[in-house]
């Protein structure tokens, strides 16, 4: 599983098609698909985020590799395909960040499985 940084317009229609997210990217082998599950920021005291943690929408992890993005949070947005339905391939507009731990990849996993933003279901 990697960390990478992804152009909004790859993912979802917004107001800024040219800001960028972070996703934890792997291969799925069940599938035979890439997966991308969305991080967010939770370091700035923010009222909405701190009740998605609250309410289970967002799980606080600290990813040991990446410092500057240690107080990351996991969203149960799971991507398998872009915002045109086409499947995602790490060679169009992705850019790899970092590696994360095996024992990072595997609570980032089971907090997003069996959710599903776009696509089929994972599980």
């Amino acid at each position: 599983m990697k960390i990478v940084k992804v152009k909004n317009r790859l993912m979802f229609r917004g107001n800024n098609p040219n800001g960028t997210h972070y996703y934890a990217f792997y291969w799925n082998k069940k599938y035979k698909k890439y997966n991308a599950i969305q991080l967010t920021h939770i370091a700035k005291k923010d009222s909405v985020r701190y009740q998605q943690v609250a309410n289970g929408k967002i799980k606080p992890i600290r990813l040991k590799k990446i410092d500057k993005y240690a107080d990351s949070g996991i969203t149960k947005n799971n991507y398998v395909s872009d915002v045109k339905g086409k499947r995602l391939n790490p060679s169009i507009g992705i850019v790899v960040i970092d590696k994360v731990s095996s024992s990072s990849s595997k609570k980032i996993k089971n907090f997003a499985k069996d959710t599903y933003s776009r696509g089929f279901k994972i599980s």
